[in-house]
C-alpha cells in the first residue's frame, strides 16, 4: 500500500459488539494521509522530567496511564508503554518540528515512525461490532471508551486502536495503526469482513 491512497468501508453487525457482519447501514473505514508519527521512548529515573519536557515541546497535555491518548490542538499523545508515547498530527506542524528536533537522549530517544505505519479511520454506526471481529478484544463503549488506546494483533501483525466519538453523539470509530510492510493484506482482511471502499482523507482530529 506504499504510496497507494486506498479506502474502504466495512461491513457491522446491528447487535451490540460480537457478531458476524449483516447487511445494513455499515461504517466507514478510510486511508488517513499526511500525518506525522513521532515515537519517545524515556528513562525510568528522570521520566517525570521528560513529561514536562514533552508538554513544553509539544504545548498540548500528556495521558497519565498506558492505554490512554490526549488530544489538543492537532496533536495526539497516546501512551503505547509505561515511558513511551506516540505522538502524532497533521504534516509540517509546528511541535512535531521541535520534537524530531530533540536530541538529548539523557531525556529520551525520537523515532520517526511516519514511514513505517499506514493510518486507517473506521467509524459509523455498528462499528464495535465491526471492531470486534477483527481483533479479540472487548470494544465495548464501557470497556473502550473514547481516549482509550488498545494494542493486539490481526492475523499475527500487531495492531494499535485509538477509540474517539460517543454513543451519544452518534460518531464512534477507532483509528488503526497498521505496519505498512502489512497494510495490504490487514486491508484485504477488512474488506473480506465486509469492507467497501471509500476516499482517503488528509489527518485531521476526529469530531469531538
Amino acid at each position: 500500500m506504499h504510496n497507494s491512497h486506498q479506502t474502504l468501508t466495512l461491513a457491522t453487525t446491528r447487535t451490540g459488539t460480537t457478531g458476524s457482519p449483516s447487511q445494513g447501514v455499515r461504517p466507514v473505514i478510510r486511508e488517513i494521509n499526511a500525518f506525522d508519527l513521532l515515537q519517545f521512548g524515556g528513562w525510568e529515573a528522570n521520566w517525570t522530567d521528560s513529561c514536562a519536557l514533552l508538554t513544553d515541546m509539544l504545548n498540548a497535555p500528556l495521558p497519565s496511564h498506558v492505554g490512554q491518548y490526549t488530544q489538543h490542538a492537532g496533536v495526539r499523545a497516546l501512551r503505547v508503554a509505561a515511558r513511551r508515547l506516540w505522538i502524532t498530527a497533521g504534516v509540517g506542524q509546528a511541535p512535531m518540528a521541535a520534537l524530531r528536533g530533540h536530541s538529548n537522549s539523557q531525556i529520551g530517544v525520537v523515532t520517526d515512525l511516519s514511514h513505517s505505519r499506514v493510518l486507517f479511520r473506521v467509524a459509523g454506526e455498528g462499528v464495535r461490532a465491526l471492531m470486534s471481529t477483527l481483533l479479540p478484544v472487548d470494544f465495548d463503549a464501557s470497556a473502550c471508551a473514547r481516549y482509550s488506546v488498545v494494542q493486539s494483533h490481526i492475523h499475527q501483525v500487531p495492531v494499535l486502536a485509538a477509540a474517539f466519538g460517543e454513543e451519544e453523539r452518534a460518531n464512534v470509530g477507532f483509528d488503526l495503526y497498521v505496519p505498512r510492510t502489512f497494510a495490504k493484506s490487514i486491508h484485504v482482511w477488512i474488506v473480506d469482513r465486509g469492507a467497501v471502499q471509500a476516499s482517503s482523507e488528509a489527518w485531521s482530529e476526529p469530531s469531538p
